[in-house]
């Protein structure tokens, strides 16, 4: 004899989102801004002694309250070329032949995080790009990946980590390694 809680049909977890209408981007953007908060540091860099959010805790604070207001988020990687023109003369019987030759070399990758808001033909897309060098090996890759991804997202969506110093950690490491190059001259 079967128990009947073996036979019953399982109920899938669901998350619901409840989308609020808005009729423009502007409109869309403006009341998930308003909702955002700025996500706090969850992660340690040891080599720095500095804490960060990581990608994962970023996406989690935006995500929801994008899409409730009708607004998708995505990044998307593409190989970066460029242009090198090769310019060769040759002369022959008086007469110079020049030949210009354009072709594109592979230097890297564009990284973009775009907001998406609309349907159909009717799509309104803010995006923001950034340049990443060629790196040495995947590892590093993907590191730069996802450290372009988190700072691309955070300055799409309008938030910042907790901490703000203002550049200032910046300003005294370069003071600092100023001095360490001065004593050492000395």
């Amino acid at each position: 004899m079967e128990n009947e809680k073996d036979t019953a049909p399982k109920k899938k977890a669901s998350r619901t989102v409840t989308k609020l209408v808005h009729k423009t981007f502007a409109q869309a953007f403006a009341a998930a801004q308003a909702e955002l908060q700025d996500p706090i540091k969850n992660s340690l860099n040891p080599h720095f002694k500095s804490e960060y959010v990581d990608l994962g805790t970023l996406m989690a604070t935006v995500r929801p309250v994008l899409a409730k207001h009708g607004l998708s988020i995505c990044t998307r990687i593409e190989p970066y070329f460029d242009e090198v023109e090769t310019i060769s003369e040759e002369m022959q019987n008086g007469n110079t032949t020049r030949t210009v030759t354009k072709k594109k070399q592979p230097n890297g990758h564009m990284i973009t995080a775009q907001l998406e808001f609309g349907h159909e033909q009717n799509i309104t897309i803010r995006k923001s790009e950034l340049y990443v060098p060629p790196q040495k090996n995947v590892q590093a890759f993907a590191s730069m990946h996802t450290y372009a991804r988190r700072w691309l997202i955070g300055g799409l969506c309008g938030v910042a980590e907790a901490r703000d110093d203002d550049g200032n950690d910046a300003v005294s490491m370069q003071e600092n390694r100023q001095e360490i190059i001065n004593r050492a001259r000395r």
